[in-house]
């Protein structure tokens, strides 16, 4: 597997949607040319997925729980932080999995056997 590094331009709004290879590994947040770019390792062979970031300026609130900081960006006068949400899928497995069990229900199927 040969990987090389892209690089993903983006908008700063509050939810940023990158179409990326999956499993690309984030290095770096920054500004090429004055646009907001997110540099990562990527596997060009690899199938593409979305991966969704959430932008936070200092001092905003952040209701999130289970998001990863992947950079903080410098755009004077504001400073932008940049989180991922992870692997959507695992997310809502873990989501469910967590309202089952707050249900209070099993994880295995009666079988009616005593």
């Amino acid at each position: 597997m040969t990987r090389t590094i892209w690089k993903f331009p983006f908008e700063i709004r509050d939810r940023v949607t990158i179409n990326m290879p999956r499993d690309a590994q984030i290095l770096h947040v920054g500004l090429q040319d004055g646009t907001p770019t997110l540099w990562a390792l990527v596997d060009p062979d690899s199938s593409a997925t979305d991966r969704i970031f959430y932008v936070f300026g200092t001092g905003h609130q952040i209701a999130h729980v289970a998001l990863e900081h992947v950079g903080t960006l410098l755009m004077p006068p504001f400073v932008w932080h940049i989180f991922e949400t992870g692997d959507i899928e695992k997310l809502q497995a873990e989501v469910l999995e967590h309202d089952r069990i707050c249900r209070g229900e099993s994880n295995t199927k009666s079988t009616g056997r005593v």
